[in-house]
């Protein structure tokens, strides 16, 4: 190979020099080369970095802040409170959909549910998990409403009977005490109870629908009293307790 040295005769030294020119020039070559495309491949990389940044952010700002799924499945929804306690739970139960409101100690509250004879029902518990409200539908369709004491004792009903509308109240041990339905015929009927379900004053209407009966029995379910009223005014009975007694008609006092 050519070299520098003294002795070298002065074409050598210029082949030499040219070589050594022409390699480094084909490095600066290579090197201008790699550094243009390396920045040619940067700006177009930098540009669909910025291109892409840019689509997103239009379809963000497309997207109003509020935007919602128009839907979302899944088969039990959960809602938590910062402390990871479980607050309201959708899910499914019985083969019918289930929400359920919980406080932060974990008793159920509100229970919107299928009941055992698939209808649906809302039933309200005090924090103790008392039932005291519920509404829903009865096995026959027909609608209901029950309100309960603090222990859960259930005191009135409001509900549909028949067809019949029905109101009844209870006492704490479950005793009927005061029930406003319809009677057989059709027609109002109101009656009161002790508090072992006997009744006592009896509150409807007189045969053939003429005028308002009102009927007092007693402890072993006897009529006692009774006052109505026929086509020629009051009538009043009084009985003894083995059905003995006497009518009383304003007919007959005039």
């Amino acid at each position: 190979m050519p070299s520098d040295n003294p002795g070298a005769s002065m074409g050598d030294r210029i082949n030499s020099l040219e070589q050594r020119l022409g390699r480094a020039r084909n490095v600066s070559v290579a090197l201008a080369v790699a550094l243009v495309v390396n920045f040619l491949w940067a700006g177009t990389h930098d540009r669909r970095i910025t291109e892409n940044n840019s689509a997103i952010k239009k379809v963000h700002a497309a997207e109003p802040a509020d935007a919602v799924k128009e839907l979302v499945r899944a088969k039990r929804f959960e809602v938590v409170n910062d402390a990871g306690k479980v607050l309201v739970v959708m899910t499914e139960v019985g083969g019918a959909g289930a929400v359920v409101t919980i406080n932060p100690q974990g008793q159920s509250l509100v229970e919107l549910v299928k009941t055992v004879d698939g209808q649906g029902a809302v039933i309200a518990r005090n924090a103790q998990g008392k039932r005291v409200v519920a509404f829903g539908a009865l096995a026959g369709g027909e609608g209901f409403v029950t309100t309960a004491d603090a222990a859960g004792n259930e005191l009135v009903t409001l509900g549909a009977v028949n067809g019949r509308g029905s109101v009844t109240t209870k006492n704490a041990e479950g005793k009927e005490l005061i029930n406003l339905g319809v009677s057989t015929t059709g027609d109002g009927l109101v009656y009161t109870t002790n508090g072992e379900g006997r009744r006592l004053v009896e509150f409807g209407v007189g045969p053939e629908r003429m005028s308002g009966t009102i009927i007092v029995y007693n402890m072993t379910g006897g009529a006692i009293c009774s006052v109505k009223g026929d086509d020629d005014g009051g009538v009043l009975g009084l009985w003894d307790g083995h059905g003995r007694g006497k009518t009383l008609s304003a007919a007959e006092n005039k």
